[in-house]
């Protein structure tokens, strides 16, 4: 699943430049940018607690690069080729770095206890319990404002912006009483014979409490109801295949706008070759036939070399491959502050195909993996 790291916005400022903002998490160590091949520059960004906020004017055909930097050395370089007239589904399907670092829970918690009166789940940020009617649940957290998520018998109650800084008990949790029923939604997805479908639905409340129902049935698909869902949560539905030949995908958000029997990206062909001088890197893939809105590929180090976990990502709006006439990716290393130490010599890689909407995302996706020395 793609999860965006990034709001964007785009507004036309007159008919030759676009300006779209772009928050971005934690602090890049670089972010430049160029317009129709001319000369790169940084840009500057503004910290907003824990994201960096820019402001990119583009008036052609771009080029956006940014490294993130963590403690433990790593690196993670993406790049996005775009242009003019596709900005906002170019950015929008873009997935550029995020700069923070691993959060690790720390500090004293509280220990939070209740009562369902039916069997269900209870679940407060990334911890879940499954209880039975009458008996005391505990759930350690830390105290602040939290969303406490119930889950039993196809009902769900959410409660949002509960204070647990003080008190620590939230009484009876009615899921059996006043829970609301589930909805169900009928799919269906042509797929391949070697093929194999999972289907998750995903829901991140606007506090962090996440849950999931995996392993539905596609002819059986449940979203929790609007009636439940507060402002600033998050529900996707998302599909996955894999076959011999590669894994494809697809994330709903749009869950009554999406048609029944929407399909899936077909499988590549061959992807072709990967060209790797150290630090240089370039897939070339043969023509694809069917509507795409993006094209990436995503590279990782040999593990044999270095301890770290670094990752190269290069992606182009199928507009801009088409003006350049080119069915190939390089990564530029050339941009000015780029540094040595962010090359490596690729161990594995996949390349994705994607259908971008804010809606719905489609993607294909083929890997190879490549031994150590070759």
């Amino acid at each position: 699943m793609k999860g965006l790291l990034l709001a964007v916005m785009v507004a036309a400022c007159g008919t030759e430049t676009i300006s779209i903002p772009i928050s971005v998490p934690g602090r890049p160590a670089l972010f430049s940018g160029r317009t129709n091949g001319g000369d790169w520059h940084s840009f500057a960004g503004q910290p907003q607690g824990a994201t960096t906020s820019y402001t990119i004017d583009i008036d052609g055909d771009f080029e956006l690069a940014m490294v993130c930097m963590h403690s433990n050395r790593a690196f993670i370089a993406s790049e996005v080729f775009g242009t003019y007239d596709d900005a906002n589904v170019t950015i929008g399907s873009w997935q550029p770095p995020d700069c923070t670092e691993a959060r690790v829970e720390v500090g004293p918690t509280i220990d939070i206890t209740g009562v369902l009166d039916a069997t269900g789940s209870i679940a407060i940020d990334a911890r879940s319990r499954f209880a039975i009617p009458g008996e005391q649940f505990v759930l350690p957290i830390a105290a602040g404002h939290h969303d406490i998520f119930v889950y039993g018998d196809y009902t769900v109650l959410i409660r949002h912006d509960v204070d647990l800084l003080a008190s620590t008990f939230v009484g009876i949790l009615p899921i059996g009483a006043r829970g609301t029923p589930m909805l169900e939604k009928q799919f269906s997805l042509a797929t391949y014979p070697d093929e194999t479908i999972t289907v998750i639905t995903r829901l991140v409340t606007r506090n962090g409490t996440h849950f999931e129902w995996p392993n539905q049935p596609i002819d059986q698909a449940v979203f929790a109801p609007p009636s439940e869902l507060g402002a600033d949560d998050a529900q996707t539905f998302d599909v996955y295949t894999s076959g011999a030949l590669g894994q494809r995908f697809a994330e709903l958000s749009s869950f009554g706008q999406v048609p029944p029997d929407f399909a899936l990206l077909p499988r590549l062909a061959s992807i072709g070759t990967l060209r790797s001088p150290f630090g240089e890197i370039t897939v070339k893939w043969q023509p694809i036939e069917e509507f795409y809105t993006t094209a990436q590929f995503t590279a990782t180090p040999v593990s044999q070399n270095t301890p770290y976990v670094s990752e190269i990502h290069v992606a182009a709006s199928k507009l801009w491959l088409e003006r350049h006439a080119t069915n190939e990716l390089t990564f530029d290393t050339q941009v000015p502050g780029y540094r040595d130490e962010w090359r490596f010599a690729p161990s594995s890689w996949n390349f994705t195909v994607e259908r971008w909407s804010p809606g719905q995302i489609i993607e294909s996706l083929t890997q190879q993996t490549y031994p150590y020395g070759r």
